[in-house]
């Protein structure tokens, strides 16, 4: 462990590995300390230079004298001062869970940080800029439903009367929240030193979050062109897969992947994350991607599908059986349906399919040696219901291009089927459309 100045703050910073290898810098979320990167710093320091601090007013660190200067202005000074003292000059792969990926977020877009990040992945928390946006454009039920989630936000804005439930109900809220996820106990974070840190924590939210009324509209998200890996946790109870994926539209070197677990993720699951971790910053030193991190292809992008088939037929040559399987639901009313929601749709589901069709289908007919092309709607196409209005008129739209199709092509030998699943229970949603 080691002293860093930043302002009138001193923050504890703490290293593993060899300081030669490439340096992945954790940085902790609320009511955290660097412990709760342990068990993955543990694993990934074998392979890497790991860094970790206590941000200012947690674990060893101390904090501001002025309780504002929890803003994100003072802990981007935090993180340029650890990065003069540990990276040596050299870009950093940046890490981020909960309000240390808010932090990352703002880092990767700011001007004078990101130069020196070479990667950054986010789990569990969205950039500020990213949440603003959502709140204004973000689909109505999706804002209602990070809403609920968010709720606890509004209670921490209010004086006094967190910092008392902070000493009496909410340290075992927390407990039954870690257990309830399998992440072990707080090990090396004492009752009192919790409280105290979740105290000083409160003004992250009120320094960034409180008093915007009546201040200018803040800008719009900033493009960032960093390779960025999102880890979005399926069972995450603050942030929605909806919020966790607005960042996509102004991330055009991003990998999303999913994992099977809440908001502890690196505690509850250090094999898996430390993994993620390790994959994508292997890969952005040079390394062949992994299979989960080869690029993906969006279905509903023309030039990705044209590029796909071109790349597919180069390499294997012309298949002899393509399924076109991919598909988004959106629920909902149709009065409730935005323009946004239709199109996102009617461009997975339904011109998914067709590129598929037209741009194999073509080079089968070329080839002259048959085929089957399958393609996947749903039983929604003959039992529409008020749930999922865009989603049955997409997939029966499916159906009437498989029957039009198999008439054209059964000249060329080429058969064309359409399966149309029933529903089933236990599936998600998802907000992106990509095929393998």
């Amino acid at each position: 462990m080691r002293w860093v100045e930043s302002g009138d703050v001193r923050l504890a910073v703490y290293t593993d590995g060899d300081p030669a290898d490439p340096t992945v810098l954790l940085l902790h979320g609320y009511p955290d300390t660097h412990r709760v990167w342990d068990e993955v710093a543990a694993r990934l320091s074998g392979r890497f230079h790991v860094v970790r601090y206590d941000v200012r007013g947690a674990g060893a660190s101390t904090g501001p004298r002025d309780r504002r200067d929890y803003g994100l202005d003072r802990l981007m000074d935090d993180l340029r001062a650890v990065l003069d003292a540990v990276a040596g000059g050299r870009k950093v792969h940046l890490v981020g869970h909960d309000w240390g990926s808010v932090q990352g977020w703002e880092a990767a877009g700011r001007a004078g940080l990101r130069e020196r990040l070479a990667s950054f992945t986010s789990l569990g928390g969205p950039g500020g800029r990213h949440l603003a946006d959502f709140a204004r454009h973000g689909g109505r039920r999706d804002r209602l439903a990070q809403l609920v989630r968010s709720s606890y936000i509004g209670f921490f804005l209010i004086p006094v009367l967190p910092e008392l439930a902070w000493r009496s109900l909410v340290p075992r809220l927390l407990a039954r929240r870690l257990r309830r996820e399998g992440a072990p106990p707080r090990d090396g974070h004492p009752a009192p030193t919790l409280v105290r840190d979740a105290r000083n924590g409160l003004w992250l939210y009120r320094a960034n979050l409180r008093g915007r009324r009546g201040r200018a509209e803040p800008a719009g998200p900033p493009v960032i062109d960093l390779p960025v890996q999102l880890v979005d946790a399926a069972h995450d109870p603050f942030v929605t897969s909806a919020l966790a994926g607005w960042c996509e539209r102004w991330t055009p070197r991003l990998w999303r992947r999913e994992l099977d677990a809440g908001h502890w993720a690196q505690r509850a699951r250090p094999d898996t994350v430390a993994g993620m971790i390790a994959e994508f910053v292997a890969h952005v030193e040079g390394a062949s991607p992994s299979r989960e991190l080869r690029p993906q292809v969006d279905v509903g992008n023309v030039d990705q599908m044209a590029d796909f088939s071109r790349n597919v037929i180069a390499e294997y040559g012309v298949p002899g059986i393509v399924l076109n399987n991919a598909g988004i639901t959106i629920a909902g009313p149709i009065l409730d349906h935005t323009v946004d929601d239709w199109r996102r749709t009617i461009d997975t589901n339904l011109w998914g399919v067709i590129r598929g069709c037209r741009l194999f289908g073509a080079a089968m007919v070329a080839h002259g040696q048959g085929g089957h092309i399958v393609n996947v709607a749903s039983l929604a196409a003959f039992a529409p219901t008020r749930l999922l209005p865009a989603y049955s008129v997409s997939k029966a739209a499916v159906k009437a291009l498989s029957d039009s199709l198999r008439a054209e092509l059964a000249g060329h030998g080429i058969g064309v089927s359409v399966i149309r699943p029933g529903f089933r229970a236990g599936g998600r949603a998802h907000s992106a459309g990509r095929g393998p």
